[in-house]
């Protein structure tokens, strides 16, 4: 749920003492580099892109929710694009008593382009 300044992790379940616990960080930088990295190989005159991104990565950006948007618009000026933040990769993974619960997956952002 957090770390604390020592650099501890405050976990919001119980976390048994010979656990691993692995910890990953996505920001607004991850979210925009990733988005024009991956988007300008397929930027071009001709075609068109469609962009369909996690809700993870839109709680990404906080109160520049619409960055990620932006910068699809930047990068793809000179064609037809669409852009959508989807409601999020969610699937079932069993959960402590083995029972499958829905849990949002990853940070996701899916392109295609039509040519």
């Amino acid at each position: 749920m957090a770390l604390t300044p020592e650099g501890y992790a405050v976990c919001g379940g119980g976390v048994n003492k010979d656990m691993t616990l692995a910890v990953g960080r996505v920001d607004m930088d991850d979210v925009l580099s990733t988005t024009e990295a991956l988007l300008k190989p397929l930027a071009g005159k001709e075609g068109v892109i469609l962009s369909y991104s996690c809700i993870a990565r839109y709680l990404a950006l906080g109160t520049k929710y619409t960055a990620e948007a932006d910068k699809v618009i930047e990068v793809c000026k000179d064609m037809q694009y669409l852009y959508v933040c989807a409601g999020g990769e969610i699937c079932p993974l069993p959960d402590e008593n083995g029972k499958l619960k829905n849990y949002y997956h990853n940070y996701t952002n899916v392109f295609c382009k039509l040519s």
